[in-house]
């Protein structure tokens, strides 16, 4: 879906482009999951991490990752449908 707007000549560049965004995507949720254990474990006033901050950075970065949810929500239903050769038909 995320190439279904690029012209032919333009795909090259969507996909460096595409590739360098997730990338860069996974880099900043492993910075931001450390920088959270980093917290967890300072506020919890220990040395080294224990489970439970583990399991406090599990959870803050699965409510990011669901706050994407409502991006998805935003799309029409028919969104992609040019490339995926699925049509939405209206009742």
């Amino acid at each position: 879906m995320g190439y279904s707007d690029v012209d032919e000549p333009d795909m090259s560049y969507a996909t460096s482009f595409s590739g360098t965004a997730q990338q860069l995507a996974l880099t900043l949720g492993v910075a931001m999951a450390a920088q959270i254990l980093h917290l967890a474990t300072y506020v919890g006033g220990h040395d080294l991490p224990r489970a439970d901050d583990f399991s406090i950075a599990f959870l803050a970065i699965t409510a990011v990752s669901i706050c994407s949810t409502f991006v998805f929500l935003r799309l029409p239903p028919d969104a992609g449908s040019s490339v995926s050769g699925y049509r939405v038909t209206t009742p």
